[in-house]
């Protein structure tokens, strides 16, 4: 059916869609608008039998889309790009969980790997794990308990190749210091590379270790002297990991005329705790004898010059 340069105007009639038989159609050259019909004839008109109507619009190619058309186009697009968009999300969070429980799982690693460096004991040989020392004593067993401490107890550990490792022979300081034979042995010299051994021993647990470990019973007793009169800090079993993001509150420990006073009060330690330890320590090594002992020696002498 031609129908070209016929000038009519306006849309063309839906009931089109109803001519099963059309099979050819040219409406070039009319000034109709609106929808093409989806009759077969229309939608397979070419370019030139379209012509000269610019308000048609429909599926082809050669013509512009309808509205509604544009509509969808347009919700379809934007629907897309949300799904894109969030899939894009979804997969940085993803991401985002997975970094964290990979560095979570770093972190506690490196946690236990720092753990199991506190339990190492160094010997002359190289290193010595606390695993092993478990195996040689047995398991703590009390036949090789050869001694207890203030808060835990010694025992004999027997190493296969029979050599004998920190043997501390100089004994105890308050031994030293309370024995009229031995304690002039110890001139200034040896007196002051004690206070400087042990304040080594505390910078050490202080600033070197992570996190730091701070041993809360700084005392005479717990120093030992090896042959040449070296301090060996002894008696870790009130030690407590010194963490920055958790609570330092504890329960007492110590020894009494050692302990900070603040402790008595606030119950929470720092490093400052075992620094005022080691400095009466350190007067005790001075003048041979505990402050608080000196104390009472001078009280009962003016007791007795009253009396």
């Amino acid at each position: 059916m031609n129908l070209s340069h016929n000038k009519f105007i306006g849309s063309i009639p839906s009931s089109f869609n109803q001519c099963i038989s059309l099979s050819f159609v040219d409406i070039s050259n009319y000034q109709l608008i609106g929808r093409l019909p989806n009759n077969l004839a229309f939608q397979k008109a070419s370019l030139e039998e379209l012509s000269g109507n610019k308000g048609l619009c429909g599926h082809l190619i050669v013509l512009e889309p309808c509205s509604s058309s544009k509509i969808t186009y347009k919700r379809i697009k934007i629907s897309m790009i949300f799904y894109i968009f969030g899939g894009v999300l979804l997969l940085m969070v993803i991401i985002s969980l997975l970094f964290a429980l990979s560095q979570k799982r770093r972190n506690q690693i490196e946690q236990r790997e720092q753990t199991k460096d506190l339990f190492s004991i160094r010997s002359f040989d190289g290193q010595m794990t606390y695993e092993s020392i478990i195996i040689e004593i047995e398991g703590f067993n009390r036949k090789n308990c050869i001694g207890n401490g203030g808060q835990g107890r010694v025992f004999r550990v027997e190493l296969p190749c029979g050599q004998a490792v920190v043997f501390l022979e100089g004994g105890s300081l308050p031994e030293r210091l309370r024995n009229d034979e031995k304690v002039t042995e110890l001139d200034w010299i040896k007196r002051v590379n004690i206070v400087k051994g042990v304040a080594y021993v505390l910078s050490y647990m202080h600033h070197e270790c992570s996190p730091p470990i701070l041993h809360r019973d700084i005392s005479s007793k717990n120093v030992l002297l090896d042959h040449e009169d070296r301090p060996h800090l002894s008696d870790f079993g009130t030690a407590k990991l010194l963490r920055p993001n958790s609570s330092n509150w504890t329960s007492f420990a110590g020894t009494f005329g050692y302990v900070a006073p603040d402790l008595a009060y606030t119950m929470e330690i720092n490093e400052s705790c075992d620094t005022y330890s080691s400095g009466v320590l350190s007067l005790e090594v001075i003048l041979g004898r505990h402050l608080a002992d000196l104390v009472h020696t001078v009280s009962s002498l003016s007791s007795t010059s009253e009396s």
